[in-house]
C-alpha cells in the first residue's frame, strides 16, 4: 500500500427513481449513496462494510461507471495526475474491473470458460489468436485451475471454481482496480477461506488496488487494510483495520463488531452484545440529522438537528458523530 492516491470520490450521490404513478410529478428517489466522499490509495485493499441494502454494491459500481452519478465527481490518478475526460472511459474499461457476487449467474452458460476470460482480450487487446490462448492458460494457472479445462463449460465447476474463472476474467487486461462485489457470500465457507487466500495473493503478487465489499468482518479484518463503514447510504467511519477493530468510534461500527462470535465460548459470554432496536429507516426518507439516529443507543437530541460530517480523529481515522469530540 502506498500513500498514493488512486482514486477519489467527493460528494458521491446515486440515486434511484421510484416513481411508480405515470400522473404523479413528484420525483420519489431511493438515496442509494448519499454524499460520499473517500480516497482509495494504489495497492491497498479497502474494506467497505454494511448491512444489507447499505449502499455498498451501489458505490462499487458507480466507481466503475456501471451506475449513474446524481451528484458529485469520480477521479482517476496515474502517476500522481488526475486522468483528463478524454482518457477517462479507455482507462476505465481496461484499469477497472469487477468479480460479481454470484459466480452462477455471472458466467455465460453458452460460452466455454476459456473464451468466457478471452472475452476482454478480444475487446481490449490486439493480441494474436494464440497469444490470447496463452494468456488464458496462463490467467487459469495463477488462479489455481489446470489450464487443460478450457475448453469445458461453467455447468461443469463447482461454485468456488466458477468464482476462480470470474477473477481470471477480472485479471485478463492487467487491471490496476477490482471491485470485489461480495465474491464469498455465495460460496461454502470451506471454500470461502481458499478465494480469500487467492484475492490475498494476487493483491500481493500484481499489486492490485481492491475494494472489498462484504457484510463479513471477520473475512475484512484478514484482507483489507483500511476498513470504511457504511449505513443507509452514508459512510460513518474510516480507518485502517486496527483503528477500526480495536478503537471504534461511532455506535454502528461498536455494534458491528459486537455481532462477531467468538469461538471460544467462555469469551463469548464475558462479552458485551449491542442490539439495535428497529429496523434501518427507509432510504427514500431517511432521517433527518444524523441517518443513525433513529438506532443510536446513545441518542441525544441534537444528533436529529444538524448531520455529523467526516471528521479526523488522526490523520487515518475518521468518524461522523456529534458525540465524539
Amino acid at each position: 500500500m502506498t500513500t498514493n492516491k488512486l482514486i477519489k470520490i467527493e460528494d458521491l450521490k446515486v440515486f434511484y427513481d421510484t416513481s411508480s404513478s405515470l400522473f404523479n410529478n413528484k420525483k420519489l428517489y431511493v438515496k442509494a449513496v448519499n454524499d460520499v466522499s473517500i480516497n482509495i490509495y494504489e495497492k491497498e485493499t479497502l474494506g467497505l462494510v454494511g448491512e444489507s441494502g447499505c449502499g455498498k454494491s451501489t458505490l462499487g459500481r458507480a466507481i466503475l461507471g456501471l451506475r449513474q452519478l446524481h451528484q458529485g465527481s469520480i477521479n482517476f490518478f496515474e502517476n500522481g495526475e488526475i486522468i483528463n475526460e478524454k482518457e477517462y472511459k479507455k482507462f476505465n474499461k481496461k484499469n477497472n474491473q469487477i468479480i460479481f457476487q454470484d459466480p452462477f449467474s455471472s458466467l455465460n452458460p453458452r460460452m466455454s470458460v476459456g473464451d468466457i476470460v478471452k472475452e476482454p482480450l478480444d475487446i481490449h487487446t490486439k493480441l494474436k489468436s494464440i497469444e490470447k490462448t496463452d494468456r488464458v492458460k496462463k490467467l487459469f494457472q495463477m488462479v489455481g485451475l489446470d489450464a487443460s479445462l478450457i475448453h469445458r463449460y461453467p455447468h461443469e465447476f463447482s461454485g468456488g471454481q466458477r468464482q476462480r474463472i470470474g477473477i481470471a476474467r477480472a485479471l485478463a487486461v492487467s487491471p490496476k482496480f477490482i471491485v470485489c462485489d461480495e465474491p464469498i457470500s455465495a460460496l461454502d465457507v470451506s471454500i470461502q477461506a481458499q478465494i480469500i487466500k487467492l484475492l490475498k495473493k494476487l493483491q500481493l503478487e500484481l499489486g492490485l488496488t481492491l475494494l472489498f465489499i462484504s457484510h463479513d468482518l471477520s473475512v475484512v479484518w484478514y484482507i483489507a487494510d483500511r476498513i470504511a463503514v457504511m449505513y443507509l447510504g452514508k459512510i460513518v467511519e474510516v480507518g485502517a483495520k486496527k483503528d477500526i477493530f480495536h478503537n471504534p468510534k461511532h455506535p454502528y461500527t461498536k455494534a458491528l463488531l459486537s455481532s462477531i462470535p467468538v469461538p471460544d465460548p467462555l469469551e463469548e459470554r464475558k462479552r458485551t452484545k449491542i442490539i439495535l432496536e428497529g429496523d434501518v429507516p427507509n432510504p427514500a426518507n431517511p432521517p433527518e440529522g444524523c441517518v443513525f439516529s433513529t438506532r443510536c443507543p446513545n441518542y441525544e437530541t441534537d444528533c436529529s438537528l444538524s448531520e455529523p460530517m467526516l471528521s479526523s480523529i488522526n490523520n487515518k481515522h475518521l468518524v461522523a458523530c456529534h458525540l465524539i469530540e
